[in-house]
């Protein structure tokens, strides 16, 4: 079993999300959430939230790259929660409520944030990255 991290939102509800390995290949092609985070001694620090449909197929495309954009605000943990059975709507929710507790950076678009990313998969269906502004 991985190494688990939990994170609560401005509801007060918790997160549990598990590290991911160095590679995008262990990526689930399942639905899901993801934190991008750097360690730090009170806790990680939160530096982008965001949802896909396929996690596996987002980090072909735009995750990649919205993780090589993390990196460089210091980013050395990607955090995944799969939610196979999650709504879209429900995966929002949960990324909403990280985005109104932690304020990442990556999800402020009026600080050069990232709002949303679309990726054409190799299947020719679009799936969509979403760093969720509110």
């Amino acid at each position: 079993m991985g190494i688990s991290q939990h994170f609560q939102g401005a509801s007060g509800r918790e997160y549990e999300y598990q590290l991911n390995g160095p590679n995008f290949q262990s990526v689930s092609s399942q639905r899901g959430t993801f934190v991008f985070a750097q360690s730090a001694n009170g806790g990680p620090i939160v530096l982008g939230v965001g949802e896909a449909r396929n996690l596996n197929s987002a980090f072909k495309g735009a995750a990649a790259i919205a993780w090589q954009e993390a990196q460089r605000l210091g980013a050395n943990m990607l955090m995944l929660a799969i939610r196979p059975n999650s709504s879209e709507q429900e995966r929002q929710n949960e990324v909403k409520d990280l985005v109104l507790k932690h304020r990442p950076p990556l999800n402020d678009t009026h600080k050069g944030g990232l709002r949303s990313r679309t990726n054409p998969s190799a299947t020719g269906v679009r799936d969509t990255l979403r760093f969720c502004v509110w």
